[in-house]
């Protein structure tokens, strides 16, 4: 692997190379058990978590803000049979939470369940911040990662290489960076990561399109029935409008009488609407990626909008009625 990876950092443009198993985002989890040493006496207190094979370079390549303590090194990586396997890994900052509630995760222990029947304990050299490894919507479980060395080389088989431009035009360059190394290993599913993140967010996508799909027509709904409604006022209302022009109304006075009508007709309807979607986006929570349920930004763009469909929609039937002939509308009544 240590070939390869040479191999491909030298090829032009590359910024950086790492391997891990799975990779963010790729659908797949690995389940282990985690505890404390209090999980040692009582092995309830295991939980499980989402455990990650990496290389040294992992973080930095792929960006990960790391929070407190190190990154592997290639020295985190090597195997000496005479000392027993690596201990030492990497924790997100959910599990850190967990584990130490308060305190510095770094130079704690953990006891993993891994490659044997009984707990080992490992000792945590850093924390990162917790990546989402399912899902953008769903946070997911905390996550342990583990260096590929732990298990002999060559676990961690989904590479990631990282390039300033377009990643499409180094995949030629990539096999035969590979093909050097041997011209038998297998090269499947060379992809942006981009595809990565479309996959993931798919599920996402299609429900939100649904979702501003129906949005639209309600928008459509709403304006519809309001320039209904006030044409209907304005008409039932002809003569006190004659009548308040006769008396020196400014046709502005008669524009925002049938305006501000509008605008009260929806200020309950906006009050109902807030109240509900309050409920509501609290269950759509899992389709929502990077905004609170309750984000004050959005709720009050919709307001806005809201008043501005209002204003709209009120402004031909208020228009209508301020050109109306005094002397016409109450010969009409």
């Amino acid at each position: 692997m240590r070939k390869v990876r040479e191999r491909l950092v030298a090829i032009p443009g590359v910024s950086g190379v790492t391997a891990a198993l799975p990779l963010p985002l790729d659908g797949q989890l690995i389940n282990g058990r985690w505890g404390t040493e209090a999980a040692v006496s009582d092995p309830a207190r295991f939980r499980q978590a989402d455990f990650r094979v990496v290389l040294p370079g992992f973080f930095e390549t792929l960006r990960t803000p790391l929070i407190a303590g190190r990154t592997f090194t290639d020295a985190d990586n090597v195997i000496d049979q005479q000392t027993d396997l690596p201990r030492q890994v990497i924790i997100d900052d959910m599990l850190a939470a967990l584990a130490f509630p308060g305190e510095s995760a770094v130079g704690k222990r953990l006891f993993l369940r891994i490659t044997t029947p009984e707990p080992a304990w490992y000792e945590v050299i850093g924390v990162v911040a917790h990546q989402r490894h399912a899902s953008l919507a769903v946070p997911g479980p905390e996550t342990v990662f583990i260096t590929d060395g732990h298990f002999g080389h060559g676990a961690a088989g989904r590479w990631a290489v990282r390039t300033a431009g377009d990643p499409t035009q180094i995949v030629s360059a990539v096999r035969a960076a590979v093909a050097q190394v041997d011209p038998r290993a297998p090269l499947a599913e060379v992809q942006p990561y981009q595809a990565f993140v479309d996959k993931a967010m798919a599920p996402v996508r299609f429900t939100s399109t649904l979702i501003g799909i129906f949005a639209g027509v309600a928008v459509v709904l709403a304006a519809v029935g309001l320039y209904g409604v006030l044409s209907t006022i304005v008409r039932q209302r002809t003569a006190e409008i004659g009548m308040r022009m006769v008396f020196g109304a400014q046709r502005t006075s008669i524009l925002g009488l049938v305006v501000g009508e509008g605008l009260r007709l929806s200020a309950g309807g906006i009050i109902v609407g807030l109240v509900a979607a309050l409920a509501v986006t609290r269950v759509m929570a899992s389709f929502l990626v990077g905004v609170t349920a309750t984000d004050p930004l959005t709720f009050a763009a919709i307001v806005a909008l809201f008043i501005a469909i209002t204003v709209t929609a009120s402004w031909l039937p208020a228009y209508r009625a301020s050109r109306l002939d005094p002397m016409a509308a109450l010969r009409e009544e």
